[in-house]
């Protein structure tokens, strides 16, 4: 990742006051996964993802990275048809 890149990513994530405050009108039931470790944006994100979505549920992958899903295949798709059958 270049210089600029870390820069603008670190720009854009600054959160701003009421940024979140569209998450509490997504009723939709929403299932977060997310990476032990990833670059791409910061693990807190997740959490207040799914603390301020009022029918979020949030999987952390144990030693896993951004494409936790293809770590985990099984447990993933377990996951998934779990959350899709309830």
């Amino acid at each position: 990742m270049s210089p600029a890149q870390v820069e603008a990513i670190g720009k854009w994530g600054v959160q701003q006051k009421g940024s979140n405050d569209y998450l509490k009108t997504i009723k939709q039931p929403t299932l977060i996964g997310t990476a032990v470790t990833t670059w791409t944006y910061p693990r807190v994100n997740s959490f207040i993802m799914q603390q301020n979505m009022p029918n979020a549920q949030l999987i952390i992958y144990p030693d896993s990275n951004h494409g936790a899903h293809h770590q985990y295949p099984e447990l993933f798709v377990g996951h998934v048809s779990m959350f899709l059958s309830a």
